[in-house]
């Protein structure tokens, strides 16, 4: 039976009124010696609650016509000759392979008799490898999985694997052309033979909703989306219907075909008793708030993740669709023990604490007890049970880890152990409740990392491997500062340079952020920081912008819905510091995003183009009026705004570039970058984007150019880190040479 995602698709109730005769566009746009394809305008305006809106590209949202299928192919062609004639681009992707070449090691986790474990060997390989030992140190190891092997050049990653209840098969699910279409393989533990077959269109997921094991071990329960009309599996991703939205259940019997799989009302289907099936719980808590008033809480259901994400090497800019459930104020499921259900919550407290929901009580809103208060001053970013009563809590200060493992006892809870290591961030994070141990890599933005292990047992921290930092760290430095935005909000950056920078106002300086969705930019290890500093004594600054929750549930709320020109202007602020601190100087700077950060760097570049050099937006999220029609845009409405609300359509009208794009405006040097399989963000923002600073670059006596670079066969996230070293090159050129930057050897 087909079921609705768990959000209400959006009526279009805000358009008025319609306008469509069209006409064409002047056969070429030439700008610095650049030809731009024709892009033809239509004559289309829509009333939005009143204000009259133009949509000349609306055409460009059609992406099997013929004419999109140009305009992207031509434009492509024209960005890809551009960049390769660029000596840059082929001096920084050799440098930049070369910083990437050191061991890549992940934090082991045992299953059975083994322990297992993620390595790159010297950052030779598209993808991670999973291998197993007998021993915590790893030594001896086997190939268990090679994902390199599953596609040409490893482009098909794994997102994810989970290990069947007693521990005899193992399930992976891989990622099609970087896409949100994925195929789901098994193969036997104990052989590391494959076995059965694949899955087709299987959800990326990590939601036991979306995944059982059958109990019996005679199969496994399953979603997945319908097939898009049209396309083959090898090519699905090229559309950008509301496809996330609908969904089915099946039941696949190993050994048999999939087309014999019985269709299912829920994930408890086919008879058969399933392993991780739910016991009931309340929905809803009360809580009691500093002034002992009760809040109404909604609670997330009591899930544990049934595949567990696979490690990887380059960074994520995603606007995420496979974490679990999060109830109101931001509550999220920790775990539970006889006595009580635990929660991470900022229900009466915008910094978050723990909360435990009785079991016994037979309220249909029982009261929450406390467990962790709120601290006065550090935000708990991430929390994890070791054992009924002992937790790891992940607290930031200002922006840095410090791990405390606490436990309760009595009503009291009582600090175990607090890790020394307080100049960085966590990564790789595992919680063992079966062995009471917990195991992470600590790091730094110049250094890859230590991987710790706390065990309960001894109330001991062992350091497990030291990952050696490639050569190139050893000239960079990173610091921390804080900067006043123009609300007069204390903001922090996180800034890698050069050991041997000057303030001289004419270091070349990249600006980075994301700002949304309460996703948390953290000082882990950043290899591209390293190689810009090292080869073009650029500075990168990580702008910790509101729109994530850094600083709790109100930093989130401070960069979101009406509050979203928050984050542009922290960045802008983040700009304007570092030419009072005589870093650089206007001009000399870039903004790059992608996704969510996407939209930050084209609204930036939109409105500091005279601050703001050289404008790099990948897969943004550039229409955020017509965002809701397309993918999986019903779900960021709470950033963004409704379409059926004017105040929030309105509003996201002022900031969304592609209509806030004006003539006879000297734009930075912009370069757009999407993915032509792109199921998260559709390219159809990149594409009416870049048709409009092109068609705007007319008017502008000595306008800077405007690229548009349509990745192929590629989507929202590239997982490769080959990939990731080629598109690193393309924005790298073409940032060097339109900020004067020199390549050094």
């Amino acid at each position: 039976m087909v079921s609705e995602r768990r959000h209400v698709l959006l009526a279009i109730a805000c358009i008025l009124g319609l306008g469509g005769v069209a006409h064409a566009a002047p056969l070429k746009q030439r700008q610095n010696d650049l030809i731009y394809p024709q892009a033809r305008r239509m004559n289309l305006t829509e009333l939005y609650f009143g204000t009259p809106v133009e949509d000349p590209y609306r055409w460009l949202e059609d992406p099997f016509s013929n004419e999109t299928g140009k305009f992207a192919s031509e434009q492509n062609n024209l960005a890809l000759k551009t960049l390769q004639e660029i000596p840059d681009r082929q001096l920084f992707k050799q440098a930049y392979t070369e910083v990437n070449a050191f061991d890549r090691f992940g934090t082991p986790f045992k299953k059975g008799s083994f322990y297992y474990f993620f390595r790159n060997p010297k950052g030779s390989l598209a993808q991670n490898i999973l291998y197993r030992s007998t021993s915590i140190y790893c030594d001896d190891a086997e190939v268990f999985l090679d994902p390199n092997t599953l596609s040409p050049d490893g482009v098909d990653r794994v997102d994810s694997y989970s290990f069947s209840p007693d521990l005899s098969k193992f399930a992976y699910i891989v990622t099609k052309n970087e896409t949100d279409y994925a195929w789901i393989g098994f193969q036997e533990v104990a052989s590391r033979a494959p076995f059965d077959t694949q899955l087709l269109y299987a959800l990326r997921s990590n939601d036991p909703s979306d995944f059982a094991w059958a109990k019996d071990g005679s199969g496994v329960a399953y979603t997945r989306y319908q097939a898009p009309e049209g396309l083959s599996f090898d090519d699905a991703g090229r559309n950008n219907d509301l496809f996330p939205y609908v969904y089915t259940t099946f039941f696949h019997k190993f050994g048999t075909p999939v087309e014999d799989d019985q269709m299912c009302e829920t994930i408890e289907c086919a008879g058969s008793s399933f392993a991780g099936e739910e016991t009931s719980s309340p929905q809803t808590a009360l809580v009691p708030n500093q002034k002992g008033e009760l809040l109404k809480v909604t609670l997330p259901h009591k899930k544990t993740r049934v595949f567990t994400p696979w490690h990887k090497d380059v960074p994520s800019e995603d606007i995420t669709t496979t974490t679990l459930d999060q109830g109101s104020e931001a509550t999220t499921f920790i775990g539970e023990n006889e006595e009580a259900t635990f929660f991470q919550t900022a229900a009466g407290a915008p910094r978050f604490r723990i909360i435990g929901v009785p079991k016994t009580s037979s309220d249909a809103e029982p009261v929450a007890f406390e467990v962790v208060p709120e601290d006065k001053a550090l935000v708990i970013d991430q929390t994890f049970q070791l054992t009924d009563n002992v937790f790891a809590i992940f607290y930031l200060n200002d922006v840095k880890h410090v791990i405390q493992i606490v436990k309760r006892n009595n009503g009291t809870v009582q600090t175990l152990a607090t890790v020394p290591r307080q100049d960085g961030a966590a990564n790789d994070i595992r919680a063992d409740k079966d062995l009471k141990t917990l195991t992470f890599r600590y790091e730094t933005l110049v250094d890859p990392g230590t991987v710790y292990m706390y065990s309960v047992e001894t109330n001991q921290i062992t350091e497990l491997k030291k990952i050696s930092p490639p050569a190139a760290a050893s000239d960079a430095v990173a610091e921390q500062v804080f900067f006043t935005s123009k609300d007069g909000t204390r903001v922090p950056a996180w800034i890698v340079r050069p050991k041997d920078a000057q303030k001289n106002g004419e270091n070349r300086v990249w600006l980075y952020g994301y700002g949304g969705f309460q996703i948390n930019m953290l000082p882990t290890f950043n290899a591209f920081s390293v190689a810009l500093a090292r080869h073009y004594g650029g500075i990168y600054v990580l702008v910790n912008l509101r729109g994530g929750s850094e600083y709790g549930l109100n930093w989130y709320r401070g960069g979101s819905l009406f509050n979203k020109q928050n984050c542009f202007d922290d960045v802008i602020s983040a700009g304007k510091f570092l030419v009072s601190e005589g870093w650089t100087k206007e001009g000399l700077m870039s903004i790059h995003g992608g996704s969510n950060g996407g939209l930050l760097a084209g609204a930036v570049s939109l409105q500091a183009p005279d601050l703001i050099g050289v404008g790099l937006a990948d897969y943004g999220v550039h229409d955020v009026l017509r965002y809701t029609n397309f993918t999986f845009g019903p779900g960021w409405v709470d950033d963004y705004g409704r379409n059926y609300k004017g105040a929030e359509v309105l509003n996201a009208l002022k900031f969304a570039p592609v209509y806030n794009v004006k003539p006879s405006v000297r734009y930075p040097a912009m370069l757009v970058t999407t993915g032509d399989h792109d199921t998260r963000v559709s390219p159809l923002h990149s594409y009416k984007f870049a048709a409009q600073l092109q068609h705007a670059a007319q008017s502008v006596a000595d306008a800077k150019p405007a690229l548009l670079r349509v990745r192929e066969l590629s989507g929202h996230n590239i997982f490769s880190l080959k990939r990731s070293i080629d598109a690193y090159a393309d924005k790298v050129a073409f940032w060097a040479k339109h900020l004067g930057a020199t390549f050094r050897p």
